[in-house]
């Protein structure tokens, strides 16, 4: 049996400026440096060591990476989160406020089309792909895999047989990791787990945007 950690990126300065990021490349900021100390030191406190660490090229999920693991097996573009087109760059409250297509973001993700972005279909196909190769491919008992909201959302969609319309029902908190095993098949075995944060705040509620799905 394997296990396998999939860890959200730390806050970054764009989650907390309310910025969608998609593929830009935003660092942590002071607060997600401290989530990923924070999970660090949990890790170490509760023994828990990884075999394979893997993470986004994204800095912020690369750095979060850094910090908890303190080295890198693979980084990788697979890992990254889903491209999100003409959104990148823009303030997470602006596309609220054109309140019919952000209802639809947030309930029927595949019937809305942004221009330029990436499919859900193909950021799940890439991501999946990553995890299941590497799953069937190398031999490990614990894995650490740093990456995206977006993208542990619709692994969990795949791994769980739903629909992509249900992305974000599996909304993370940075720095939060769920607990996949892998035989033949993956079960889940934790969802959005932040014990390590238990001081910090709700984020949910203090990040608002980060509930809302900004990635």
């Amino acid at each position: 049996m394997k296990t396998i950690y999939l860890i959200r990126h730390g806050l970054s300065t764009a989650n907390d400026q309310g910025i969608v990021q998609g593929h830009q490349d935003f660092p942590l900021s002071p607060e997600g440096e401290k989530q990923a100390f924070e999970l660090a030191a949990f890790f170490r406190k509760n023994r828990i060591e990884f075999d394979i660490v893997a993470s986004s090229d994204l800095t912020r999920a690369r750095k979060t990476a850094e910090i908890v693991c303190g080295s890198l097996d693979v980084v990788t573009e697979s890992l990254r989160e889903m491209h999100l087109g003409v959104w990148e760059g823009r303030q997470v409250d602006e596309l609220i406020a054109q309140s019919e297509m952000w209802e639809m973001w947030k309930h029927s993700p595949l019937l809305l089309k942004i221009e330029g972005a990436e499919s859900l279909f193909d950021v799940q196909a890439r991501a999946f792909s990553f995890i299941e190769e590497m799953c069937r491919n190398r031999e490990f008992n614990s894995a650490a895999v740093f990456t995206h909201g977006g993208v542990i959302g619709l692994l969990l969609c795949g791994i769980l047989n739903e629909s992509l319309n249900n992305v974000w029902q599996h909304r993370h908190e940075n720095t939060a990791f769920t607990v996949l095993e892998y035989s033949d098949t993956f079960i889940v075995k934790k969802v959005n787990q932040s014990p390590h944060l238990v001081t910090s705040g709700n984020f949910f509620e203090k990040w608002k945007f980060v509930e809302k799905g900004s990635c």
